[in-house]
């Protein structure tokens, strides 16, 4: 018998997780269609930074669409982990001096060595939750 035992996280909480990783998901819509594409990331102060490259995702941006993003962690042998989502409306970041900050930040290219655009997600809302989930072994 299995069973979940799920807690929901506060702000502060989700924002520490979402620090403890460098790897996650933007979820858009691409031509009507829903897209989850990886990126890596920062967190800085209460938005997510992350880096792309022309395409869909910066597209997504422009077009003034709301984003989420996500990132997880399991533990297969212990059975627990977490997920963060945030949503809101991201922008790509133009200004000179925060592009230059941002780079001090050491945001990892994940896939494309062209992912030089910046772009930041506040978060406009911020969920997550933590679950140890404990597995009997009676029948």
């Amino acid at each position: 018998m299995e069973s979940a035992d799920f807690e929901t996280l506060n702000k502060h909480d989700c924002f520490e997780l979402l620090s403890s990783a460098w790897l996650g998901r933007v979820g858009i819509s691409a031509d009507a269609l829903p897209a989850i594409l990886p990126v890596a990331y920062v967190v800085d102060g209460s938005s997510v930074v992350f880096r792309t490259s022309a395409g869909s995702k910066l597209d997504a941006v422009g077009e003034g669409q709301v984003i989420c993003f996500e990132v997880d962690h399991a533990d297969r042998d212990l059975r627990t982990g977490w997920s963060v989502l945030v949503i809101g409306r991201a922008q790509e970041v133009t200004d000179p001096n925060e592009l230059a900050r941002i780079d001090d930040l050491g945001i990892e290219r994940w896939s494309s060595p062209t992912a030089d655009h910046y772009v930041r997600l506040p978060a406009d809302v911020i969920s997550g939750r933590r679950t140890g989930m404990p597995v009997s072994t009676s029948c």
